[in-house]
Parts: structure tokens; C-alpha cells; sequence
């Protein structure tokens, strides 16, 4: 009997979780005055003072990588906590700075403990990520050939037939939660910051075997 044309297949299902191993920290820092030049002499001066303020906690001013700038024109109040509203017309500006580190909640709460007493006065935004996403992937991947591969070959025996070679596989979108929404957090020295939750990838393969 030909049994060239006969085919077994089988979908299988990965899932990894895996603690963030990468903290990234979006500082921002913002000044207004009447006149442009000294709405960026300010900026500088508080941008210096940030890196000066993380001296302590071993950061460096290469670290800092700055990934927005901007000097523009804004109308503010200027009576803010009286009732009758009188406007200003000055510049705004705002840089937003980004810290790549080693997860680690100790540095972190120290890095927030600085930042919180800094004359800069950042607001600051944690996200936790992976250092190497692409390789869970990867597992997710594997994982889920060795989930159809399980399920191959429980029908194979059941059908009391052999599993081949592979003659296809059709790999599915991976499906993750690798970036998680932003944690927004207000530096204070009295508050912990959040602990970070695992990180899930969900992969779907379907593997196509000859059988005979």
C-alpha cells in the first residue's frame, strides 16, 4: 500500500514566563522662562544637576541617553490658585532622558530616594523589560514543537501507526506581553517602588509529519 501521502498533523502550544531582567528609567525634566536662550541655559543647568544627583548611586553622565528635546512657545497661568485667570507667554522646556540598567530593586529605590530630593525635581516612569526578548521567543517556539510533537505522537500510538519525517511546519504569530503598560511612578524616599510582574510569550506552531 502507498502511504506516501499519508500525513499526521498537529498544533502545539508554548508558554513562557520570565522575571524582567531590565529596568528602564524615562526621566523628565521640564523649565519655562520669559526668553528662549535662558528657557536652554535652565534646561542644561537642570540636566547637569540630575547627573550630579545620580553620582551616588553609581550612574555616570554617559548613561543618560537623551531621546527628546524641545524648546516651544507656551501661554501659562499664571494665577493658578486665584480665582481670576491671568496668562504668560513664555518658552517651555522639556527633555525626556532615559536610564538602561540591570534590574535591580535596591539600585532602584536608591535611584528614586536621589531623584526624589533632586532640585531637577524629574518626573520619572519605570518600565521592566527583558534584556533579550528575541531568545524567549525562541523558547516559546521550542517549546511549542515539543508540545505538538507530544501530541503526534500520542495519536500515532493510538492509531498504531509511525511517526516520519517532518514535511511542514507552519509557525504562528508569537503572541507576548514582553512590554507591559508603563509603571508612572512619583518619586518620594518614603515609598517603595513597584515590583515588577513576570513577563508571558505565547507561541503556535503546526507541524505536518509523514506517517506510515
Amino acid at each position: 500500500m502507498d502511504t506516501s501521502s499519508h500525513t499526521l498533523q498537529a498544533q502545539g502550544t508554548g508558554h513562557i514566563e520570565l522575571h524582567p531582567d531590565l529596568l528602564i528609567l524615562s526621566l523628565t525634566l521640564t523649565n519655562q522662562h520669559k526668553e528662549y536662550d535662558k528657557a536652554l541655559i535652565v534646561g542644561r543647568q537642570l540636566r547637569e544637576i540630575l547627573q550630579e544627583t545620580l553620582v551616588p548611586a553609581g550612574i555616570d553622565a554617559d548613561d543618560f541617553k537623551i531621546w527628546h528635546f524641545s524648546v516651544l512657545p507656551r501661554r501659562v497661568n499664571i494665577n493658578r490658585y486665584e480665582d481670576k485667570e491671568r496668562y504668560e507667554d513664555c518658552y517651555e522646556c522639556e527633555q525626556n532622558l532615559e536610564l538602561r540598567l540591570p534590574l535591580d530593586m535596591v539600585h532602584l529605590q536608591r535611584i528614586l530616594t536621589l531623584c526624589s530630593a533632586s532640585l531637577a525635581a524629574p518626573s520619572v516612569r519605570i518600565h521592566f523589560e527583558l534584556k533579550d526578548p528575541a531568545a524567549a521567543k525562541d523558547a516559546a517556539f521550542a517549546a511549542a514543537v515539543q508540545d505538538a510533537k507530544h501530541k503526534a505522537l500520542a495519536v500515532a500510538r493510538a492509531a498504531e501507526v509511525q511517526l516520519g519525517e517532518i514535511l511542514h511546519i507552519d509557525i504562528g504569530e508569537a503572541d507576548n506581553d514582553l512590554i507591559p503598560p508603563t509603571v508612572c511612578y512619583e518619586a518620594t524616599a518614603a515609598t517603595a517602588p513597584p515590583s515588577p510582574k513576570d513577563l508571558s510569550i505565547d507561541a503556535t506552531v503546526n507541524v505536518l509529519w509523514a506517517i506510515s
